[in-house]
This record gives C-alpha cells, sequence and structure tokens, in this order.
C-alpha cells in the first residue's frame, strides 16, 4: 500500500485550483510551503484524472501482463508517461514509470505477474530415481545389520 500524502486535503484542494490557473509544481510548491516531490506526483495525478484526482480509490486495480509491456515499450520508445496514463488508463504515471523500470531491468519477465503467498512445502524435491531409492534402501539395511550385529554382542557378554 503506498504511503498517504503528505499533503492535507485542503492543501491538494487549492493545488489543483493553482493548477487549473496554470502555476507549475515548483510554484505551487513554494505557495503552500511544502515539498516538490509531493505536488509533482498530485500534478502528474491531475493531468491524468483532472479534479477526480481527489477523489478516493478504495481498490488496488491490477493491469493485465500486455498493458504493462505496451506501455513500457512505449515508454522506453520515448513517449511521456503522463500521455500513456490517460491513453491506457493507468491511475498514475508514475506506474507507467516504474514499469518501464521493470521491463529495462529485467526485461519483459520483470512484467509478468508474481505467485503471491507463501510457497507451498508439498513435493518441493523431485520423486527420487529407481538407482537413488536402491541405494538409500541399501543404506538403511546394512543400518539395521551392523544395529543387529552389535545388540547380539551385547548379548554375548551377558549382564555386567
Amino acid at each position: 500500500m503506498p504511503a498517504p500524502s503528505s499533503l492535507t486535503h485542503e492543501q491538494r484542494r487549492e493545488a489543483i485550483d493553482l493548477f487549473t490557473q496554470g502555476r507549475h509544481a515548483r510554484s505551487v510548491a513554494h505557495h503552500l510551503g511544502v515539498a516538490y516531490q509531493p505536488v509533482r506526483r498530485l500534478m502528474d495525478r491531475w493531468r491524468v484524472h483532472g479534479s477526480l484526482t481527489l477523489v478516493p480509490s478504495n481498490t488496488k486495480r491490477h493491469y493485465p501482463y500486455e498493458l504493462k509491456l505496451e506501455a513500457a515499450t512505449r515508454h522506453a520508445a520515448g513517449e511521456a508517461s503522463t500521455d500513456l496514463a490517460v491513453e491506457l488508463d493507468v491511475s498514475t504515471p508514475r506506474l507507467v514509470q516504474r514499469w518501464s523500470e521493470l521491463y529495462r531491468v529485467h526485461g519483459a519477465q520483470g512484467l509478468q505477474p508474481r505467485p503471491r503467498g507463501r510457497p507451498s512445502t508439498k513435493n518441493t524435491q523431485p520423486e527420487p530415481s529407481q538407482e537413488q531409492r536402491l541405494r538409500r534402501e541399501n543404506e538403511e539395511l546394512r543400518a539395521q545389520v551392523a544395529y543387529l550385529k552389535k545388540l547380539r554382542a551385547l548379548g554375548r557378554q551377558g549382564p555386567r
């Protein structure tokens, strides 16, 4: 879950009003007396969603692999993340940038969905071959014979 914004609801509302007046993120951040980064991210989301940026979203959207791959390849080719987010209906341009980074580092495999949760402990080892089973059985039988020999030897010694 992403960290909550450092901007209050009133600051976000005022920032969006200033964006609509044509002010840039750095100027808005200075006007509000807050850090530039949160205001810049708010401006990116505002460019994508307009005034709906202030409406909270309670659901985490999942995007298909094909959409991620298209967005990442087009962003790597030089298209702006904001334009791609608007066109592909992605929640934030930062998400397009993240997909592009994963694509650059790990290739198309990095965009594949990963399995969630704890890995299964069942059948983690491959089935042993016939030869391995026979070797294991042979070791167990040798251990049994050695145990019985020692037991017989202790029985012959008698009580102490």
